[in-house]
């Protein structure tokens, strides 16, 4: 096998390269010995990485040179219309990123959700059948809240506004639940599944490790409870072993 082949048959592309998740992505790529393709809208410049300028919403725009392995962290919904374009020989694995919300949304009372969750799951089944059709194996990965320390818009703003006023005002009794999972550790988890054979053609969700609870405001805990669990995320749950089995 000449180099070059060689080459191409090690590429791997990254769609969502400059967001939480597709960034460490890339940032593990890179530590790793690997100079990674990864598609941006914008002209990027950035060591150890080969940008492509292209847009996920326009199809037509993306050309690629071959690459093995597609990690997207981007819109599944976008993804699964833009797949004709990404197919090449040398496509073997393809780890897509889609949300638990396919799963707990289902019945949700906001017709505007349900429109999105029926289009998520979808694009899910398109983007299995495609791939099979192609001889690619596929693996979905089905987060939920994502956070990454000062870089996230949900846990981090939060975070903040418990630090600066020591609470966290509840609504309606507040009894939803969530469990938070880290960027960095959904992004080693695609890389592991990536080269898992045990993980090919399977969804996982992929919830974090705990489910906070937040105290009612007539406990006399609250602001302490509250407080700490702000501080509480602060480092990244090992997911990678629920992809190799």
């Amino acid at each position: 096998m000449d180099a070059k082949r060689e080459t191409e048959q090690g590429k791997r592309l990254v769609i969502g390269g400059t967001g939480l998740v597709g960034g460490y992505i890339v940032e593990h790529l890179v530590r790793s010995g690997e100079r990674p393709l990864v598609l941006s809208r914008r002209q990027q410049d950035g060591p150890g990485v080969d940008w492509v300028r292209g847009d996920l919403t326009r199809p037509d725009t993306l050309a690629f040179p071959p690459f093995a392995t597609l990690y997207c962290t981007a819109d599944a919904i976008l993804l699964a219309d833009a797949l004709p374009r990404l197919f090449n020989p040398s496509l073997r694995r393809l780890v897509a990123f889609s949300s638990t919300s396919v799963l707990t949304k289902q019945d949700t009372e906001v017709a505007a959700e349900r429109e999105l969750i029926r289009k998520l799951a979808k694009a899910e089944q398109t983007i299995a059948a495609a791939c099979e059709q192609h001889g690619v194996g596929w693996t979905i990965l089905r987060p939920t809240l994502i956070y990454a320390e000062g870089r996230d818009t949900n846990i981090t703003p939060l975070s903040r506004l418990i630090r600066r006023f020591g609470f966290m005002p509840l609504v309606g009794g507040a009894p939803g639940l969530r469990q938070p999972v880290h960027a960095e550790d959904l992004a080693i988890g695609a890389i592991s599944a990536a080269s898992s054979p045990a993980a090919a053609n399977k969804t996982y969700s992929l919830p974090g490790g705990e489910t906070p609870h937040l105290p009612r405001d007539d406990r006399p805990d609250f602001r302490r409870a509250t407080v700490a669990t702000a501080h509480r995320f602060g480092a990244p749950i090992p997911l990678e072993s629920r992809l190799r089995s």
